[in-house]
């Protein structure tokens, strides 16, 4: 009987199989033609642009917080004679605006700074200091 070892021996050389690959190792001089490129390889190759970062937005405001009153530039303003934005300009809220003005309008004129008061919508401190800059 031969030897079963001998004629294994005398075929021509097979490619060796590999487990962890589950297919026949490539000869080291053959390119590999199945292996893809690493994409984050090639993303650490080319620097970013230089892009400028966005600014972040502005906090909102506390709409808690009083705001006081903004100092005119030209001395008090005339509450009868003064436009939406002077009164705007003061600090006051686009409704108290409105509500100023809609009391100017059905009453014809103030007679007194202190007629603010019977006006919704103003905090106690903030016509204070409101009515420091403006004249009747």
């Amino acid at each position: 009987m031969p030897d079963p070892s001998a004629a294994a021996s005398e075929e021509p050389e097979a490619e060796e199989w590999s487990a962890e690959s589950g297919s026949h190792a490539a000869e080291p001089d053959e390119p590999v033609a199945d292996e893809v490129p690493d994409p984050s390889a090639a993303a650490s190759e080319d620097p970013e642009p230089d892009t400028e970062p966005e600014p972040e937005p502005d906090p909102a405001p506390d709409p808690t917080a009083q705001v006081s009153p903004a100092a005119p530039s030209g001395g008090p303003v005339d509450i009868n004679s003064a436009s939406y934005e002077d009164l705007r300009g003061l600090g006051l809220s686009v409704t108290q605006t409105g509500r100023v003005l809609a009391f100017r309008e059905r009453e014809g004129s103030f007679k007194s700074l202190d007629e603010l008061d019977s006006i919704t919508g103003f905090p106690r401190g903030f016509l204070d200091d409101l009515k420091t800059h403006l004249s009747i």
